[in-house]
């Protein structure tokens, strides 16, 4: 007498690396008579089933899967004790890859290549390679592992050689390279024109971070949460399978798109685009400059290609990619409530250090006549100091010592207090005067969020 309760049984499948897979497994399985629900993870590897009355065999489950070569392994029990042991992994390999993004960051290697419109063309390849490992990481490196997923799903390696997944990145790569060396020629004719504001950079990394954000959710086996491809339309979002090459326009336009992603490097080389006068040489300071970014944007692309490929890392990498998505995401977040000047978590740095390194900084500037005098160094590690506590309704003297600043640090923005931007200069002095209008803190930050300080202004 067959039994009348569901039945629920967990199984380790083989050849399911692609999330495409799991679409299909359970839309087949729920097609089979036996069958109330079933869901199937690429992440995890497994499917859960849960039957109506009799339970099939794995012998029939494989001849069920037979040409589309899943083969159904063996049961499992529900819990999975290893689970701890995989979270345990890849916490730990995605700490380590945070921890030495943090520390190549503080480096501040970025003062180490100093361009200007007399340097050679070798320096602006070396400009990119340094932006390649810093701040370009954080946005076009999170952006390329979350579409390498994309379009992993939409090439299982069952159907087409290593070469076809390789293809996407060197498309994207192709569509960077131009669209920059094109707004590097617009830059040096029009370029006044073509000058975006550092508010219209902000919305922009707020909304590739948050689709990064999804996408790092995604990867840690919220499934149903949808990745950042699946924001856009879908002739946008996934490549077209009627081209032997999967994705033979879609990446490439995603490449392009990145010339709206903000990087402190990269509107440096804007900037000198712009300051050439020149079409040709605009043309080349930014092809120039994203051909410096390739290798190491290259390299996170078909890093992960192989490893979401391989089956018996496919897993685990997907969940530190995960990890760091969000990370990435969030520091991208952090970044930019400090360039609208709201709390973020480089408040807790700058107070700390101000109370154990600094503690005159709590004290108030002294009047020097009817003016009170500031004075800051700025540089690639951040300002120093950052703390600094002024009267309101006093007018404000602020000179900033540039020491070698990077493409970041080199302008200093604080909307509450001021209009505009203060732009540094190698070996030089800014200043900038103005009338606090109100009691508060005050943060101030470089124009992309990545280094801030606080303006105290009392009674």
């Amino acid at each position: 007498m067959p039994n009348q309760e569901p039945v629920k049984l967990v199984y380790l499948v083989k050849g399911m690396h692609c999330p495409s897979c799991e679409l299909l497994i359970e839309e087949k399985l729920r097609s089979v008579k036996a069958v109330s629900s079933a869901r199937a993870s690429q992440i995890t590897g497994k499917v859960v089933i849960v039957y109506k009355d009799k339970p099939l065999t794995l012998r029939e489950l494989n001849e069920l899967f037979q040409e589309e070569g899943y083969k159904f392994v063996k049961e499992l029990p529900e819990g999975n004790q290893n689970k701890w042991k995989e979270f345990c992994l890849s916490s730990g390999i995605a700490s380590l890859a945070i921890v030495l993004f943090l520390t190549w960051q503080r480096l501040g290697l970025g003062k180490f290549a100093r361009v200007d419109l007399t340097s050679s063309w070798w320096a602006f390849l070396l400009f990119g390679i340094l932006a390649g490992t810093s701040s370009c990481a954080a946005m076009v490196g999170s952006l390329i592992v979350a579409l390498t997923k994309q379009w992993s799903q939409s090439c299982p390696t069952t159907n087409h050689s290593f070469s076809s997944h390789l293809a996407p990145h060197f498309l994207f790569h192709g569509g960077r390279i131009m669209s920059y060396t094109v707004l590097g020629m617009a830059l040096g004719t029009i370029g006044q024109k073509l000058h975006f504001s550092p508010v219209f950079y902000s919305f922009v990394v707020l909304s590739v971070a948050a689709g990064i954000f999804l996408s790092g959710l995604n990867m840690l086996g919220i499934t149903r949460i949808p990745s950042l491809v699946n924001l856009f339309p879908r002739f946008f979002a996934i490549p077209t399978k009627s081209t032997k090459l999967p994705g033979k326009v879609t990446p490439f336009f995603w490449g392009m798109s990145t010339v709206f992603l903000p990087c402190g490097f990269t509107v440096t080389a804007e900037s000198l685009a712009l300051a050439s006068s020149s079409p040709g040489k605009g043309g080349l300071i930014m092809g120039l400059f994203s051909l410096g970014t390739l290798p190491v944007l290259l390299s996170i692309g078909l890093s992960s290609t192989i490893l979401f490929q391989n089956p018996r890392l496919s897993k685990l990498s997907l969940k530190v990619a995960g990890a760091v998505l969000i990370f990435f995401a969030l520091f991208n977040l952090n970044a930019q409530l400090n360039v609208w000047g709201y709390k973020s978590l480089s408040d807790f740095s700058i107070t700390s250090a101000v109370a154990r390194e600094n503690p005159a900084a709590h004290t108030e500037t002294p009047l020097q006549g009817k003016v009170q005098t500031i004075v800051m160094e700025a540089s690639a590690f951040g300002y120093s100091p950052n703390y600094f506590k002024v009267r309101v309704s006093t007018p404000v003297r602020w000179e900033i010592i540039d020491k070698g600043t990077s493409g970041c640090t080199n302008a200093i923005i604080s909307p509450e207090l001021f209009e505009g931007e203060i732009k540094l200069s190698p070996g030089k002095t800014a200043v900038k005067e103005f009338i606090p209008q109100k009691v508060g803190k005050f943060k101030f930050t470089c124009w992309m969020g990545m280094v801030s300080g606080i303006i105290e202004v009392t009674n």
